[in-house]
């Protein structure tokens, strides 16, 4: 399954110098949702559900995130799901109001 538009989207949101924008991970999460509404959202959530469905191992989930735009990269598998799983969480909050 290709990435979303609103996934690339989002990974763009993650470029450099987030140290002064982010100190947490849900700080970061929330900062590659912004502009993303709740259209894209909804083209999210499957994605990241194919992703964290078991059938990629975190060195494949790390190589898809390199793949995408935007600079800040994971290097180690696990904080790409950990990433991730954060990322699905949040946008499965009631409700999803993330870049409005």
């Amino acid at each position: 399954m290709q990435p979303p538009q609103a996934f690339k989207n989002a990974c763009r949101n993650l470029g450099p110098d987030l140290e002064e924008f982010v100190s947490s991970l849900d700080d970061l999460v929330r900062h590659s949702l912004i502009g993303i509404d709740e259209a894209g959202a909804k083209e999210i959530k499957p994605y990241l559900d194919e992703l964290l469905s078991g059938q990629y191992d975190d060195d494949q989930l790390k190589d898809i995130f390199w793949s995408l735009p935007g600079s800040t990269k994971f290097h180690e598998g696990r904080d790409v799901v950990t990433f991730l799983t954060r990322m699905r969480e949040i946008l499965a909050g009631p409700p999803y109001v993330i870049g409005k």
